[in-house]
């Protein structure tokens, strides 16, 4: 109790303002040892996000560390950081963990945010911001139980218009701080002659699909998938491409059987194909 009370003393006393931005490495060692003496000596960290929005150096005001012990999947551990006027104030609290797919120990041999955030902002994150005033930053980094390659860690940047429904996410190799695409493959770097959408395949499905396209000018590319009912289930692309020939494979493991639509939009081209799962 006395140290909760000591924690918010502290906060009172120094203004919002007065919190420092800063990367999430810069105080990782804080936190491998606040749960290494407060949750669990073998505690293992398997992702670091952003808590409040980061800026475009990478920086956030607090991040938020993600533990758990070993072979037990469902005790985890969150250690929460934010500096006030240059002061780290380390604080920590029993949290639900990600599947355990996902618990994955993330390690320290990752690249830093300043320098995959700027391979987000190359990608189309900064063009998204100049097109979108109100956008908004957050990060994660973790070992995705994806393709390419469930070993290494990815950074992902979520870019969000507040005042819309508009967003792009960009994901970021964490070795080598390029901007990559996930579940997604580039068959040919053929130049198509125009925008085209084909019918997916296999069609009927179960529980998993291709859906190819084409794109013959860089742009910035979406790729939804809609219910009947016309409601936005999942987005399977949102981001930059280049031209060329692509696949990108939905798996709907998760939704019920029935009618579903793919629409392809780039802001000036939108074409929707019909698709049924049937389980």
């Amino acid at each position: 109790m006395g140290k909760n009370i000591y924690i918010l003393l502290i906060i009172s006393v120094f203004s919002l303002n007065s919190q420092t931005k800063f990367l999430p490495k810069q105080y990782l060692t804080n936190a491998v040892n606040y749960a290494h003496s407060n949750f669990s000596p073998n505690a293992e960290m398997y992702a670091i996000t952003s808590l409040l929005p980061v800026d475009t150096t990478g920086k956030s005001a607090t991040w938020l560390y993600w533990f758990y012990k070993p072979n037990v999947t469902d005790s985890g551990y969150t250690v929460n950081i934010i500096v006030i006027a240059g002061f780290p104030i380390v604080t920590g609290f029993y949290s639900i963990n990600l599947p355990g797919t996902f618990l994955r120990p993330l390690g320290t041999a990752f690249c830093e945010s300043n320098l995959a955030i700027q391979a987000a902002e190359n990608a189309g994150g900064r063009i998204f911001r100049l097109n979108h005033p109100n956008t908004i930053i957050s990060a994660a980094v973790f070992k995705i139980p994806l393709s390419p390659d469930t070993s290494k860690p990815y950074w992902t940047y979520l870019y969000r218009d507040t005042s819309s429904a508009q967003f792009m996410t960009f994901n970021i190799d964490g070795i080598t701080c390029t901007h990559i695409t996930l579940n997604i493959s580039q068959i040919s770097i053929e130049m198509p002659e125009k925008f085209s959408l084909y019918q997916n395949y296999p069609n009927p499905f179960n529980p998993k699909t291709k859906i190819k396209f084409d794109i013959p000018e860089t742009a910035i590319v979406k790729v939804g998938i809609y219910n009947a009912g016309g409601k936005e289930v999942y987005v399977l692309v949102n981001e930059e491409l280049t031209p060329g020939i692509y696949e990108v494979t939905w798996d709907a493991s998760d939704l019920p059987s029935g009618a579903y639509f793919y629409t392809i939009n780039t802001g000036s081209i939108i074409q929707t194909k019909k698709m049924v799962l049937i389980k």
